[in-house]
């Protein structure tokens, strides 16, 4: 019995200590990938992300992204997207991967609980 919650003990640390290391990982994943689209596209670029009350930002421009007033007061008005509004385009996608699978399809998202989707994505 001791040495099966001695395990236990251990593989419940090491999925805490990689719940933990995975947003960092996607965040880091998601600047990254926000640069290589800067530099194929020569599209400007801002990403603003919250966890845990602290901001991480990416710009490709050297001063700061901007702010939420400088983007409402943009002419083309911007796309303010939501998580309920992503959600939808991820399902149809994988609905089409369905058909043309023939099986099962997978995003490779996991769900987010309801508790924890706030703010808005900016594109």
């Amino acid at each position: 019995m001791a040495i099966t919650l001695k395990s236990t003990l251990k593989s419940s640390r090491a999925n805490t200590k990689r719940q933990k290391q995975n947003p960092a990982r996607r965040i880091e994943t998601l600047f990254v990938r926000s640069h290589e689209i800067w530099e194929s596209y020569g599209v400007d670029v801002a990403v603003i992300v919250m966890k845990g009350g602290r901001y991480s930002t990416y710009s490709t421009r050297p001063h700061r992204p901007p702010s939420m007033a400088d983007i409402g007061a943009t002419y083309p008005l911007p796309k303010n997207l939501l998580p309920k509004d992503l959600e939808g385009r991820i399902a149809k996608r994988m609905a089409r991967t369905q058909r043309r699978r023939g099986g099962e399809a997978s995003t490779g998202l996991h769900r987010v609980p309801e508790s924890r989707k706030r703010g808005q994505l900016v594109i």
